[in-house]
């Protein structure tokens, strides 16, 4: 695909999973817990309006279940506290 493309729709998947949190991520890591077809999903790839890959501004890390991250917890496997989490799925 033209990288034209490539930065639309990046940019749109941002705006669709990223901006309405963006606002209540605070730090510079992010722990992305994605939920269904979005485990396929390249959110390092993603492009912020300033035209800017996600992987630019935050160190990122995948789970891949809400349950691991929960599972940890309940394990006492500390987590770091200047890691923001998203966790996003497809609307019903």
């Amino acid at each position: 695909a033209p990288i034209e493309d490539v930065q639309q729709r990046a940019a749109g998947l941002y705006r669709t999973l990223i901006e309405a949190a963006r606002a209540e991520i605070r730090g510079d890591r992010l722990l992305v817990v994605p939920h269904d077809v979005l485990h396929y999903l390249p959110f390092a790839a993603l492009r912020s309006p300033a035209g800017r890959w996600l992987v630019q501004d935050f160190a990122l890390s995948t789970l891949p279940s809400l349950c691991s991250s929960l599972a940890d917890r309940a394990r006492g496997v500390s987590t770091r506290s200047d890691e923001s989490r998203v966790c996003a799925g497809p609307k019903a």
